[in-house]
């Protein structure tokens, strides 16, 4: 391959990349007036003024105002391999603007089980629950598709990072 086909390839790749990654969204607006005057000489003419307004609002990627809300490890039926949906922990965005969780990743004290978000933007004051089990994923509920239980029922620590490696929060469940 020459050169010049390479760098092309090379700027059409991280173009792709950055769009991918991209966590802003874009709002264009387009205002069209018309404006008719008459004149007493009966001449008519018509002034057409357009005007395309973009905005750009940034969603953020990291928040203190996101945290692990309430936690149920315990299911209320046996045996809980069964019944793993009822398993889960719930994330909050109690800020004032939403929080894109997009990569964010979920843990358990010894690291062994890591859940990380899919594409998933937080609105204010909103919750989402993980759930261990299997199922499908909506803007209120997610799955982490496990077998068999990813808590200890007993004592557990669960950690939130955000996308960069960050923690965000971390809760301590004891058992009843």
């Amino acid at each position: 391959m020459d050169t010049p086909k390479f760098i092309i390839y090379l700027i059409i790749v991280i173009i792709l990349l950055s769009a991918c990654i991209s966590t802003e969204e874009t709002t264009t607006t387009t205002v069209e007036t018309t404006v008719t005057t008459t004149s007493s000489t009966s001449t008519s003419s018509t002034t057409t003024t357009s005007t395309t307004t973009s905005t750009t609002t940034s969603i953020p990627t990291t928040s203190k105002s996101v945290h692990i809300g309430e936690t149920h490890f315990k299911t209320e039926h046996e045996p809980e391999r069964l019944y793993l949906n009822e398993e889960w922990i719930e994330i909050r965005n109690d800020g004032d603007t939403a929080v894109n969780l997009t990569n964010w990743i979920l843990r358990n004290r010894n690291f062994k089980n890591r859940f990380v978000f899919p594409p998933l933007v937080l609105d204010a004051n909103e919750t989402v629950r993980i759930h261990t089990g299997y199922g499908y994923d909506n803007k209120t509920d997610l799955y982490m598709n496990f077998a068999s239980e990813a808590w200890n029922n007993k004592f557990e620590i669960a950690t939130l990072f955000d996308s960069s490696g960050t923690v965000i929060d971390k809760k301590v469940v004891r058992g009843r």
